[in-house]
């Protein structure tokens, strides 16, 4: 009887953390599509397009930059393997190349700010998923989420079109303080960081 509670318990429990996962996906996803929608009526189509171009040229320097180290994170959190400052330093310093890179190429300190700001967000986001902090993530998730829609659309009728890029980028600045504080829980270790992925490869 007592593994039967017991196995009824673990159920209920996955049930309950594929309801987290799946309702903030189903949230984000409504909340996203509304701000775009909204952007798409505001903006001409010549605006919006060269919105859309910014921003698949940060999404691209946001992938090259920060190496695939915030998967990486969700793997070795879930190990319980420590090394994810290192890596956090790692993605950080390709997020700071890129910024300076993307404003010498396009004189536009946003996108630059972005890619770090996208770095940031995934690397936090990938450490609760390591934890298994479901619920933590579906709420940061949906904030995110209501932030942009705020402060992409403030930014935008303070400082209009190019005010965009700078709303979106300011909706992860709840994620520095989250990510300071993973920082912090243990120390940096380039050397152990290359031990073990030399090991499980």
């Amino acid at each position: 009887m007592k593994d039967f509670w017991n196995f009824l318990k673990v159920k209920t429990s996955v049930v309950k953390d594929i309801g987290f996962l799946g309702s903030a996906n189903i949230f984000g996803t409504a909340i996203s599509g509304f701000f775009w929608f909204f952007l798409a009526k505001e903006l001409g189509v010549q605006d919006y397009g060269e919105i859309q171009y910014y921003l698949a040229i940060a999404g691209i320097a946001y992938l090259i930059s920060s190496l695939g180290t915030p998967n990486v994170i969700a793997v070795y959190v879930a190990k319980n393997i420590k090394i994810h400052p290192t890596l956090m330093l790692i993605s950080l310093s390709g997020g700071f190349i890129a910024l300076t890179t993307l404003f010498a190429l396009f004189q536009r300190i946003d996108l630059g700010i972005l890619v770090l700001a996208f770095i940031i967000y995934d690397m936090t986001i990938n450490y609760f998923l390591g934890k298994k902090l479901y619920a933590m993530f579906s709420k940061y998730f949906i904030i995110q989420k209501c932030l942009m829609v705020v402060s992409g659309i403030g930014f935008y009728y303070a400082f209009g079109f190019n005010g965009i890029i700078f709303g979106i980028a300011a909706s992860y600045v709840m994620f520095i303080i989250i990510a300071f504080q993973i920082f912090r829980e243990s120390k940096i270790s380039f050397l152990l960081c290359f031990l073990i992925n030399i090991l499980l490869i």
